[in-house]
């Protein structure tokens, strides 16, 4: 009787994880998924991956009381979403945005006070391309204007959708403004985020100023870098305290600087995660990592989302009229922060070595539905992704026949208590039967 039962778990989990298992796309829309399969933002890890602790420490969350005349939070206050403005809407209204045309969403806006938020904004002449700059002022349904117009690449400025998307308007790296950005529906789905994320640090505290004070795929650090006497001077109106927070790059790992890539290591567990949105954002940090393109100039992280996605957490947050500094709920920031801090700098990103080199971690991303990769040639050179998803063709469902119902032990099937009801579980009533 107790094989009996041992085999129909064996049958009821191996179908679970078949059902549970999600489902890779065939292809994608490059206005929701951009860029080459190739390009660095949709690299996966690789299996040759070098890692070197970040150090990144634990801040302290959000102070209520403490906030300036703006009504900027001041202190110590976690992590923010870095808000940059993205448009991709072939459908949306044509405006005008520092002389280019290009389609901007009526809803969107911008009150051009983040000096890291910058903008990426599908051209109206040819709608394979964005336009970029940096810091945007945007009323909703009106024209866009930036302080920072990028221009900075070929082809007037503009950036190809299917190309590598390395370049863009954040003013610390050079690097893209649409490329890492959560995009609305992203944490809320069922469908993993398949691309890696952006992240702003404290160069002060993480920075290194060695080698310009940055490096591949950033094309430059911010100007301040190297300058000691750089930084913030601010009132702290709860108690009229004069503070400053020094803006040098003061870091001491030459590994870790403006451009770096940063991820979770392969083996780390993410089964005490209990926000699902955390747990989205950490297989991301571990699957494709986060490069950091900009400088917070203040003890706190950021992520870079596209607005929509940043009201996502409007009903949550202690400030719904600006749900983004802080983001989410404390819980939601707790649990995120000890993710950061237990992530490890990619020693060996390279041009020819993306996320480490070696056989990608997880699926290259799959062919565009509705345009043509303009890198066809992989950098990291030949690679084998892993088993059962190739992402050149449709992968093909495993038949799930419905198993005949059959007795079960009285405890829960998670059997090893890690969440998750697997093989792990499977061999463990084994060993006890």
């Amino acid at each position: 009787m107790g094989v009996c039962v041992v085999v129909a778990l064996a049958v009821g989990l191996y179908f679970l994880l078949q059902t549970n298992a999600a489902t890779f796309p065939a292809s994608r829309d490059k206005y929701k998924w951009p860029f080459s399969r190739y390009s660095i933002w949709n690299m996966p890890i690789g299996d040759r991956a070098q890692y070197e602790s970040t150090g990144f420490k634990v801040t302290d969350l959000y102070h209520p009381g403490w906030e300036n005349a703006d009504g900027i939070a001041i202190g110590d206050n976690s992590i923010i979403a870095e808000d940059d403005v993205v448009s991709l809407n072939p459908s949306a209204p044509v405006k005008s945005a520092n002389g280019y045309s290009v389609h901007i969403e009526s809803h969107l806006s911008h009150d051009g006070n983040d000096w890291n938020g910058c903008a990426a904004l599908l051209s109206a002449d040819n709608k394979n391309e964005i336009v970029q700059g940096q810091v945007l002022s945007l009323s909703p349904g009106g024209n866009a204007s930036w302080q920072y117009d990028y221009t900075n690449v070929e082809n007037g400025g503009k950036v190809s959708l299917t190309g590598g998307g390395i370049n863009g308007c954040h003013g610390g790296s050079g690097m893209s403004g649409l490329g890492g950005t959560i995009r609305a529906g992203e944490l809320k789905g069922d469908q993993p985020i398949r691309h890696a994320l952006k992240m702003v640090v404290w160069c002060y505290l993480y920075c290194s100023p060695a080698n310009g004070g940055h490096r591949w795929p950033a094309s430059k650090a911010d100007s301040y870098y190297a300058d000691r006497g750089a930084g913030w001077a601010f009132t702290i109106e709860a108690t009229g305290e004069q503070a400053f927070w020094p803006g040098y790059y003061n870091g001491s790992k030459p590994n870790l600087t403006m451009g770096s890539l940063v991820a979770l290591k392969p083996d780390e567990d993410l089964s005490w995660i209990q926000d699902p949105r955390v747990k989205k954002m950490a297989e991301a940090l571990k699957y494709y990592g986060a490069y950091i393109v900009d400088d917070t100039v203040g003890d706190r992280y950021h992520f870079a989302f596209e607005p929509d996605a940043i009201e996502e957490f409007a009903a949550e947050s202690i400030r719904p009229d600006k749900p983004r500094w802080p983001l989410g709920s404390e819980a939601f920031r707790t649990e995120l922060m000890s993710v950061i801090t237990k992530l490890h700098v990619v020693t060996n990103n390279s041009p020819t070595t993306i996320g480490g080199g070696g056989n990608p971690l997880v699926c290259l991303a799959p062919p565009f539905s509705n345009g043509t990769d303009d890198i066809t040639t992989n950098p990291n050179g030949s690679v084998t992704e892993p088993s059962n998803c190739d992402s050149t063709s449709t992968p093909t469902p495993t038949p799930t026949p419905t198993p005949t119902p059959t007795p079960t032990p009285n405890s829960d099937a998670d059997i090893t208590g890690d969440g998750i009801v697997g093989v792990l579980d499977l061999a463990k009533l084994i060993t006890n039967y």
